[in-house]
């Protein structure tokens, strides 16, 4: 019994030990399974670091691109023209960078190297007049005073004949001042050109589509004026201005001496297409002779084409105007009920 109980005490301990050193490895194996199992979490950490930084250089590094030195700018200048004269593919992304650039810069070196190329440019040759039509385009992308007097002055500067530049350089003055931030160049540019120059009548709607109380002053001091291209751009591009709040300086022109100003202010108030521009015609025709019924009608048919306006301004003023001929106020009374006019 004594043995068997000694028997019993040794298995017990035995199994104990086993259980325990078992136990251990065990153990032992789960820490080296954990510390396998880091290993490559780290290593994916590692890595998402390493992305972060190769996206952050790669961010640099196109930022780099853009801010342009002057000296990798006139470099990639070059390259530029040069592919723009050989009819070339441009780097579209490159040009970017440099219209930033010269924003920001306004280098004088590269506006006096663009000046010689384009000095030295030959027009009427298919390189020549390439190399133009993308550099005018350059420097009316630009958008600044520096840009907007260079590009003016090679277009008042340059012969144009023959060339087949024009058309995209009509293009690029038609855009360039849209903000009207550079109208006062345009006058001077406009002041400036030849009475042969093809972009009067580009240089003249640019004056009046920013019109302002002066702008239409010095556009009506062309009208009569000896030199007649600039007149009949002038005449034209008064035409296109639209605020309302300019039509007092229109009506000014109404009791001018001269005939030619009072036909063009009439024309501009018919064009224009506002309550307040018609209620002037309105005024202007009832003090009119009846030889003047084929020009009041004139003018209406116009001002109704442009803007129902026109038509709101009849209903409510004609009845209440007295007019120095009848037939005139029975000639505007009859466009209320135009069917061939639109209404609101």
């Amino acid at each position: 019994m004594k043995y068997f109980a000694i028997a019993t005490m040794l298995i017990v301990l035995i199994t104990y030990f086993i259980w325990y050193g078992t136990g251990n490895v065990q153990s032992d194996i789960y820490v080296n399974k954990a510390e396998i199992i880091d290993v490559p979490a780290l290593q994916a950490k590692l890595q998402k670091i390493d992305n972060s930084q190769n996206l952050t250089v790669k961010k640099l590094v196109k930022q780099g691109e853009a801010l342009l030195t002057s000296e990798t700018a006139m470099q990639g200048l070059t390259a530029l023209l040069d592919n723009a004269s050989n009819g070339a593919v441009v780097d579209i992304q490159f040009e970017k960078s440099l219209i930033t650039y010269l924003r920001n810069t306004d280098d004088k070196d590269i506006y006096n190297y663009i000046l010689d190329i384009l000095n030295n440019a030959e027009l009427s040759t298919p390189d020549g007049d390439s190399l133009v039509e993308y550099t005018i385009s350059l420097l009316a992308a630009i958008n600044t005073p520096s840009a907007s007097k260079l590009m003016l002055d090679v277009v008042n500067t340059k012969k144009w004949q023959g060339s087949e530049a024009v058309y995209l350089v009509k293009k690029a003055i038609s855009r360039f001042n849209r903000s009207g931030d550079f109208t006062e160049l345009v006058q001077q540019a406009y002041a400036e050109s030849s009475d042969t120059s093809p972009y009067l009548n580009e240089l003249a709607t640019s004056i009046a589509k920013n019109a302002k109380a002066e702008q239409v002053q010095y556009l009506f001091d062309y009208i009569d004026s000896k030199e007649s291209a600039k007149n009949i751009a002038a005449r034209s591009a008064l035409n296109t201005i639209q605020t309302e709040s300019l039509v007092p300086n229109l009506t000014q022109y109404l009791s001018s001496d001269s005939t030619e100003k009072v036909n063009v202010a009439l024309s501009s108030l018919a064009n224009m297409g506002q309550y307040e521009a018609a209620s002037a015609l309105i005024s202007w025709s009832a003090a009119q002779s009846l030889e003047a019924k084929s020009t009041v009608a004139s003018l209406f048919e116009v001002a109704l084409r442009r803007s129902p306006s026109t038509k709101r301004a009849i209903k409510k003023e004609v009845l209440a105007t007295q007019f120095a001929n009848n037939e005139i106020k029975g000639l505007i009374l009859s466009y209320m009920t135009d069917k061939n006019i639109e209404e609101n």
